[in-house]
């Protein structure tokens, strides 16, 4: 059953609750129209999931382990999986680098 009304404190909770069994979380940033404030009701929650776990799993590994966190939590997240490694060193102008920039820290 997804919810329809989450806050961003229970949306976290439950992602660390279901990662914490596969990887080691080192961090979770929030990014985009909720991180800056500005969402609306048809905003999503972009998150980025940091963990030297990801280190070992390809792009297709990390969507799928993320596909299955969210069935059940909230079908508006949209998140993605970065190693510390690859958050720690991003290309100037990259995606990732808005997001270490931009985002806010909430685990």
């Amino acid at each position: 059953m997804l919810k329809t009304d989450i806050s961003i404190e229970q949306i976290v909770k439950e992602l660390v609750n279901f990662l914490s069994r596969y990887i080691k979380i080192e961090r979770i940033i929030l990014y985009g129209s909720y991180a800056y404030g500005i969402a609306r009701g048809d905003s999503d929650f972009d998150i980025a999931v940091i963990s030297e776990d990801f280190e070992r799993m390809s792009i297709l590994e990390r969507i799928e382990l993320f596909s299955k966190a969210i069935i059940g939590i909230d079908s508006r997240i949209e998140a993605k999986g970065f190693s510390k490694k690859e958050f720690l060193k991003p290309q100037e102008s990259s995606f990732l680098a808005m997001i270490k920039n931009k985002g806010k820290i909430v685990y």
